[in-house]
């Protein structure tokens, strides 16, 4: 995210009737939001890009999502985006329907499909506490759930704290895989 970037967001939202951020970068903040762990952004870039850190193009400042910086009316989240999840959507916007967007665990999907449980593969997914709407992708193709549609607002927190439990993980283990996406929530199992 840059001023600039910002601005155009602002323009954007004045114009627009109804905006709708799509994807893990503009829902969460996606993998660019892993910058936002160092305290120093002029060292991480002249690491990364060496004596081309001080182009202008390569300007920077902490990311955000889309919702940081303006009223957000819908979310298509995930990376990549279910083209399911974006036809419904877009169709009910065109029907004057409200979607409807999944607001529970993945694991929720994995158990419909009849996936086993990665966990029991050695995997640290984060089905329990992440947003469903994906159709569990990752966990039915033989990986954990990285985190990409963001925190479910109102997860299982004792069926997260069982499975890390049965599974010999702590809380501080569980919460180094939480950051690939960037999400600025707060996970509820800690605590």
């Amino acid at each position: 995210t840059r001023l600039e970037d910002e601005e155009r967001l602002k323009l954007i939202r004045s114009r627009a009737k109804i905006l709708i951020a799509l994807g893990a970068c503009a829902t969460i903040g996606g993998v660019n939001k892993l910058k936002n762990n160092f305290d120093d952004l002029d060292e991480v870039k002249k690491c990364v890009y060496g004596k081309d850190a001080k182009k202008p193009h390569l300007a920077t400042q902490p990311t955000k999502a889309v919702d940081e910086v303006v009223d957000v009316d819908f979310y298509v989240h995930g990376c990549p985006i279910d083209r399911k999840e974006f036809t419904y959507i877009v169709r009910c916007l065109l029907l004057g329907k409200t979607p409807e967007i999944p607001d529970y665990p993945v694991c929720v999907e994995c158990k419909a499909k009849g996936n086993p449980c990665v966990w029991q593969y050695g995997q640290v997914c984060l089905g329990p506490i992440i947003r469903a709407g994906c159709g569990a992708r990752c966990p039915s193709n033989g990986f954990r759930c990285f985190g990409c549609r963001g925190y479910a607002s109102n997860p299982n927190v004792d069926a997260a704290k069982e499975v890390i439990d049965k599974f010999g993980l702590t809380v501080d283990q569980l919460k180094t895989k939480m950051v690939l996406f960037g999400s600025r929530q707060e996970p509820t199992i800690y605590g």
